[in-house]
């Protein structure tokens, strides 16, 4: 291998700065002179030589010197070759990309890194600046988490929809008080921008002290997401046989504390040691240790580079192509003194820079260049549908297309799986390891198990529940016909697409979906016709019709739930108007989310109820309920 290069030699000593552990502002109990601390620096100092002396040489392919770890402790000496191996192999590892056309003798004859200009060193500040203004990598971060966490989760320990156990009731207020889920989607973001990111538990105590228990569910007072910038393993555990072997023992966290609109960096706040038992660990993408995983950016940045210089230099094209110019051609007879050509000229200026589109000319024949439009629009999108080919997030959720009813309902359901896959081998292990943590503390009452219960991925809008329904109501109807009796009857109808519970039965004969229903106020109506839309009060099991509004547990009253006798008979026109109708009748438990369909036609809509709320763990069950087939 080549000669390490002399940036490459100023970037392993960033790195090698780095790996010092940081300086703790602690005031000791007993300062016995300056000494102590000037030792400790110039050790510091020399670990950094050491470190960076050791993967300079061992890069270059040159002998070890002698004096290399000299004068350092055991510990000293441990910590610079761990540090050395790791520069070592990341800067191998990272000199290999883009070479090609290598010769009989290993040499390579093209550097394509080096030729398109790709940065073969990625930095956490990179990310972290592409994310805040690199377009596309905004949403190439944000994609999976928010549509993991855009919903939330319910936390179900008895499958009773008619009950909520106090574990339940206890994790729904601390989730609502302490806002676990926005925390969770904010550090799922934070991850994405670097290898990991931090929850740290807002506790008493002091932060380098083990967090081990607390007097109430009200002392976790808050949580607090960190990404990489600000979150730096200082210490990890070096006992193999400890179960937490490789993951941290401390963290140093900078805290952004501001008083003004703009928010210090890292390198300006304070650091804070904190023990690991005082934060969640988040790290998306881990392969060989539990720690570090990998960057969302890192394997489509060489394709953000493109699109940078596709829509960059494409725009400066078409610009340039649009106004080519004026060519001004002089009459080679036309005898002119300075002041006629600094007239010409500034008239000429005016004309491209300004608004003035005429030029009073002696002389001159003025020629303005064809314009020529550049399109580079296919080549951007060749671009982007390698990034989402990479990232798994189709094209028209990457860019945001509203292609109409063309959307692709494959893409849907791909995507779905692929959020589905997400909460099950990602989100779901982290919210456990918090709630797990949070009863290990004693803030939720201790259970054998509980379930963590995820909303549809994506939930039908009342267009395509109707579609269903419909659907199902014809073949009963055939199966009736043929003497086969029916397929499913109205209530399993009502649990699978809506969530709802059973109807009170006017009429016993109209059970089964496709058979002449009774409306609520007690009459048949004609055969072929199916139910007006359930009363919104159905939607929450726990909420029983009564005269009064109840009080919610937050101190927040409830809207009054709408009796069968008093409910209007008209029913809104439009699917629209009837979920705003249904979303109203549930207060704060239920939200109106619009679709891609509602926002191209306004006739459909997405409810789901906000996580937090009994109409949401009521829900959460009913579903649990149905896919483990119980009534």
């Amino acid at each position: 291998m080549p000669p390490i290069p002399a940036a490459l030699s100023l970037a392993l000593a960033a790195e090698a700065r780095a790996q010092e552990p940081p300086q703790h502002k602690v005031r000791p109990a007993a300062r016995p002179s300056g000494r102590r601390s000037a030792g400790r620096g110039s050790e510091r100092a020399a670990i950094a030589r050491a470190i960076l002396q050791a993967s300079t040489s061992a890069i270059a392919g040159r002998a070890l010197p002698p004096s290399t770890f000299s004068g350092l402790s055991p510990d000293s000496r441990a910590l610079a070759l761990r540090a050395a191996s790791v520069i070592v192999s990341r800067a191998q590892f990272a000199a290999q990309a883009g070479l090609t056309f290598v010769d009989s003798t290993g040499t390579a004859l093209r550097d394509i890194y080096l030729a398109l200009g790709y940065p073969r060193v990625l930095t956490v500040p990179k990310y972290v600046d592409r994310y805040l203004r690199g377009d596309i990598a905004k949403t190439i971060v944000e994609a999976h988490p928010k549509a993991t966490w855009m919903t939330g989760a319910e936390l179900v320990e008895s499958s009773d929809p008619a009950e909520e156990t106090p574990f339940e009731n206890a994790a729904r207020l601390l989730a609502r008080r302490i806002k676990m889920w926005e925390t969770f989607l904010r550090a799922d973001i934070l991850a994405g921008i670097g290898e990991y990111g931090v929850i740290y538990i807002g506790a008493p105590g002091k932060p380098d002290e083990p967090l081990t228990h607390v007097a109430s569910p009200e002392k976790i007072a808050y949580l607090t997401a960190l990404g990489q910038d600000r979150a730096l393993v200082e210490k990890s555990v070096t006992d193999a046989t400890d179960p937490r072997f490789g993951q941290p023992e401390f963290y140093s966290l900078a805290f952004a504390i501001t008083t003004n609109s703009v928010t210090p960096t890292a390198s300006t706040t304070p650091m804070v040691r904190v023990h690991h038992s005082r934060v969640i660990h988040v790290a998306d993408g881990l392969l060989a240790n539990e720690v570090f995983g990998q960057p969302r950016l890192q394997a489509v940045w060489n394709r953000l580079d493109d699109i940078e210089k596709l829509v960059g230099g494409g725009s400066e094209a078409a610009w340039k192509r649009m106004d080519p110019g004026v060519q001004a051609a002089l009459d080679p007879d036309l005898e002119m003194d300075p002041t006629d050509e600094d007239a010409l000229s500034d008239e000429v200026q005016e004309f491209i820079h300004g608004y003035t589109r005429f030029i009073t000319t002696r002389g001159v024949d003025l020629k303005q260049f064809p314009a020529q439009i550049a399109n580079f629009g296919p080549n951007v999108t060749a671009v982007l549908q390698l990034i989402s080919s990479t990232m798994r997030i189709p094209l028209r959720i990457l860019i945001g297309s509203e292609r109409g009813e063309q959307a692709s309902s494959q893409d849907r359901n791909n995507w779905n799986d692929e959020i589905s896959f997400r909460r099950l081998f990602y989100a779901a292990p982290l919210v456990r390891s918090f709630i797990d943590r949070m009863i290990s503390l004693t803030a939720l009452p201790k259970v054998d198990e509980y379930e963590i219960v995820w909303p549809e991925a994506q939930e039908m809008s009342e267009t395509e529940k109707a579609q269903s329904i419909n659907s199902v109501a014809n073949a009963n109807k055939a199966n009736v016909i043929a003497g086969n009796g029916i397929i499913v009857d109205r209530d399993e109808m009502r649990r699978a697409v809506y969530g709802l519970g059973p109807l009170a039965e006017s009429n016993p004969d109209a059970a089964a979906i496709g058979a002449p229903a009774a409306n609520p106020d007690g009459d048949t109506l004609p055969p072929g016709s199916t139910a007006p839309p359930a009363d919104p009060q159905d939607d929450n099991p726990l909420q029983q019709p009564t005269d009064s509004a109840p009080v919610d547990d937050t101190g927040g009253d409830m809207p009054a739930p709408v009796s069968r006798q008093t409910r209007p008979t008209s029913q809104p026109a439009t699917a629209q108007a009837r979920a705003a109708a249904r979303a109203a009748a549930m207060g704060d438990d239920t939200v109106v989310l619009p679709d891609s369909a509602a926002a191209r036609s306004s006739a459909s809509v997405l409810l789901y109820r906000a996580p937090g709320t009994r109409a949401a763990l009521a829900h959460a069950k009913s579903r649990l309920r149905t896919a483990r087939g119980m009534k």
